[in-house]
């Protein structure tokens, strides 16, 4: 334990000391939320950080726009996630972070509200392909943040909690198969920051169980209108939340057979 102790003191001083840069714009000073985000991403991911600070003196922190901005979405509300589960969701092959749902159904279900439509896709993406579960939004060139709940509305944060919970082994599973195979952009070492997810995802299901309760109310209070329009469509997503879920994960499986 006290081996384990000094290694990682070892890796926080590595990190309060390297010139890190990012591929995204790095906060402006650590002694923030969002600071505190940004380094909460490279602890939780050792291995890949330190193979970004080796190589090129890149941190592999990077800002994902929860609504992408090809669908109207802006600076306001974006989360750190770790580059390599980025690229996995927003760059490689079919990019699926980029497919949303946009139809009569939801338009329906939704009464034509357009900003509940589009927080139930962002909560709906954020849950299946992010692997933190994600507190507070951060405005991509400041070092300013504010908690989700209070840009998302109350049956939204449920939709959000649902699918971060249900779509996690499948995002393990697909982290690891895109870390192993021989055309993607990681290397072995990465494993061990799949090992350490697993952890992390423990803790982040009790963070996940409070504020997506406190978000609920909270949403509803602070958005009553987009939360009354979203009621119908939180349901509309459940069935997409559980394909995904599934689907996904035989996919994983799939992916990994070839290595086994």
């Amino acid at each position: 334990m006290k081996k384990n102790n000094t290694i990682f003191s070892f890796f926080i001083l590595f990190l309060l000391f390297s010139p890190i840069n990012s591929f995204a714009k790095s906060p402006d000073s650590l002694m923030t939320i969002k600071g505190a985000s940004f380094l909460w991403t490279l602890i939780t991911h050792p291995a890949e950080t330190t193979t970004h600070l080796m190589e090129n003196k890149n941190s592999n922190a990077e800002l994902q726009h929860v609504i992408p901005q090809s669908f109207g979405g802006t600076d306001l509300t974006t989360a750190y996630w770790a580059r390599s589960n980025h690229s996995v969701s927003d760059r490689w092959k079919d990019r699926p972070f980029l497919s949303e749902h946009n139809n009569a159904i939801l338009s329906m279900m939704t009464f034509g509200n357009d900003r509940s439509q589009d927080n139930l896709n962002a909560a709906y993406r954020m849950g299946a392909y992010g692997l933190p579960y994600t507190v507070f939004f951060h405005h991509y060139r400041k070092d300013e943040s504010s908690f989700v709940f209070t840009e998302l509305d109350g049956p939204t944060m449920l939709v959000y909690g649902a699918s971060w919970l249900l779509n996690m082994p499948q995002k393990l599973l697909n982290q690891l198969a895109y870390t192993i195979e021989s055309n993607s952009e990681p290397n072995l070492f990465y494993i061990i920051d799949i090992f350490l997810a697993i952890l992390v995802a423990l803790l982040d299901f009790s963070i996940g169980v409070i504020f997506t309760f406190i978000g609920f109310f909270a949403g509803f209070i602070l958005h009553p209108i987009n939360s009354l329009c979203s009621l119908l469509g939180a349901v509309y997503f459940i069935p997409p939340i559980i394909w995904t879920a599934v689907i996904d994960f035989l996919y994983g499986l799939l992916r990994l057979l070839p290595f086994i």
